[in-house]
Order: structure tokens, then sequence, then C-alpha cells
């Protein structure tokens, strides 16, 4: 479901790309290269250089790593992370970075930093699981490139401010109608722009796209309203931890906006349950039901029976 993409996605991209099934030989394997003529003179990153001339090109050109001054084991297990990771993504070495940071520009900017502790707990894992040292891990290549892509990026707050036309700043205003501070219309503005490139929806359509997968997602029973306020509760909660990094205030990240949203269709949602007979009391079975003071909470007129409450 829609909601628990920003959440989930980045997590999941982190962990799979370095859990490949793939039985690749481990880098410490003494048959590796072995039509490679052994030479004391020659280092293990010039003989990779003398037999694959263009896949160690690509490796410096990616990693900008000078391989030379390298000692040979830290070489062997750079590239067997490396070998790896092209074979989970299914490319070829050269092309690893490329079509890394394709998906991870399909997610929001503000989520790097989670990106990046994500790949950095999964480190020493790693590193057990093939006997490498953390630092030549492809969590260890991963958080290299997110880190490129978070310098790359800029002072994005200034970069809004300044691409920022009245028509955006209207659109927030329609979006979020409550929001007044100038500060606030901005660092809304990034999270919009944000969450418009992940859906690919225009900005001013975000919010009837989310209720629209919201409802198709939902199939509006009372038995299953419950799921409604659980996700609520989420956003928020990832609206306070996304904030600590994202350089935003809370109540101005997509998990914040999004907790508005679904806020206002719960209210709504609630009112049509109740009209349509749907609710019913837990205890005398009565459907003479009125609003609790929570957001997921119902009362009954007939015994005083409060329910629902998460």
């Amino acid at each position: 479901m829609i909601w628990f993409i920003l959440v989930i996605a980045f997590a999941i991209l982190a962990i799979y790309l370095h859990k490949s099934a793939d039985k690749l030989d481990n880098p410490h394997n003494n048959h590796s290269h072995n039509n490679v003529v052994e030479s004391k003179t020659l280092s293990y990153w010039e003989k990779y250089k003398t037999e694959n001339p263009a896949k160690a090109s690509s490796i410096e050109t990616q990693l900008k790593i000078n391989f030379a001054r390298m000692a040979d084991n830290d070489v062997k297990e750079t590239i067997f992370s490396l070998e790896r990771m092209a074979t989970t993504l299914k490319c070829n070495i050269s092309d690893i970075k490329e079509r890394y940071l394709n998906e991870i520009s399909k997610y929001p900017i503000e989520l790097l930093p989670e990106m990046i502790a994500s790949a950095s707990r999964e480190m020493d894992n790693e590193a057990k699981i093939y006997g490498i040292s953390t630092k030549n891990t492809m969590s260890s290549i991963m958080i290299r490139w997110l880190k490129e892509r978070s310098d790359d990026m800029g002072n994005t707050d200034t970069t809004v401010s300044q691409n920022a036309s009245n028509n955006d700043i209207d659109i927030v205003k329609k979006l979020c109608p409550y929001i007044t501070n100038d500060i606030d219309v901005m660092e809304r503005l990034k999270s919009l722009r944000e969450m418009s490139l992940l859906w690919k929806c225009p900005i001013g359509n975000l919010k009837d796209f989310y209720i629209s997968d919201m409802k198709q997602s939902y199939d509006g029973t009372y038995e299953h309203f419950h799921y409604l306020p659980e996700t609520l509760k989420h956003l928020a909660g990832k609206s306070l931890e996304v904030a600590n990094h994202s350089g935003v205030k809370p109540d101005n990240t997509a998990y914040s906006i999004l907790f508005e949203w679904l806020n206002e269709f719960i209210k709504e949602e609630r009112s049509r349950l109740i009209e349509k007979g749907e609710v019913v009391c837990p205890r005398c079975s009565g459907k003479n039901i009125k609003l609790g003071a929570f957001k997921d909470e119902f009362v009954c007129n007939s015994c005083g029976t409060r329910f629902g409450n998460l």
C-alpha cells in the first residue's frame, strides 16, 4: 500500500542488495584468477588490471579509490563485493553505480540519512557472512554512494526557495491550508516535491492521489476500520524520526503531510460508518452510536460502552 512505501522501501533495498543468494567464489579462495601467471613483483590489483582492463578502469571510476595503494586482501574483497552486487542487480560491474543510484532516486531525499543508517547497521552482518572486512562490504560501497548523492543535492532548502513560483506556493497553501509561516511553506514544498517525484504525480494532485489509493486499499468496512488509525500512529512516529535527519520540522515532513490527509479521511469515515449503521456495540449490539473523543473511538448511546479505541 502506497503509504508504507516511504517506510520500508529504502530498508528493503539496502538489505536486499547484499543478501544475494548467488553462490559466488569467496574472495579468499585460491582458485580466483588462476589463469594469471603469479609474479612476486606484481600486486593483485596490477594482475587484475592486466587481465580485466575495462573492469578495472570502471571500478576505479565508480569508487574513486586508488587501488594501487590498497593491500591485496582489500582489493580482493572489494572486487568480490562488487561482483556480488552486479549479480544481484543483474548488470555489468560498469553499470552498478548508475543502476543503484537510479533506484535510490525513486525515494524522497529526506530518507537518505535513514538509508545510510540502515546500510551501516548491515555492514557487520555482511562482513560476518562472507568473512570480509566491513570496509570492503557492499554496504560500505552503498554508504559511499549515498553520501555522494547527499552531497550532490547541495543546499536543498536554498534550491527550493529559489525555484518556488507563486503557483507552487499557492498549491502548498491549498493542500495544507493551516500553514501560514513562510518557512513552513517552503519546507512543505520540499517534501511535496519529493513525494511528487516518488509517485510520479503532479504536486497539486498528490492529496487526491493518496486518498484515492487509500480507498482502493481499504474496503470501507467497520471490521477493517482499525487499520486506518494504526497507520496514522505509524506516520506520526515516522515524522519525528525522519525530521532528525531531513533538515525540516517534524510537522513538515512527507509523513506529517500524509498524517494530516489520513486524519481528515478518518474523520469522514467515522461519520459515514455511523450513518450507515455499520458500527455495532460489542456489548449490547446496539447501533445507536456516536463519535468518541479519540480518532478511532465510538460510544454506545444505549449502554455507554466506549469501544474501538486502539
